[in-house]
């Protein structure tokens, strides 16, 4: 997700920095890492709950 926004940026808007582009990388690495979260919880539950 990270690199697909990167690479969008790049393309778009170039190498220079921008704010908005910083907080969509950060807000992409917090979504793949809440998915982590929810994939590891989904599976304790399944191991040790049934």
């Amino acid at each position: 997700m990270k690199s697909c926004i990167f690479r969008y940026h790049e393309y778009r808007i170039g190498y220079e920095h921008h704010n908005l582009s910083g907080l969509a990388k950060d807000l992409g690495s917090l979504a793949v890492m809440l998915s982590f979260i929810i994939a590891i919880f989904c599976w304790i539950n399944v191991i040790f709950l049934n």
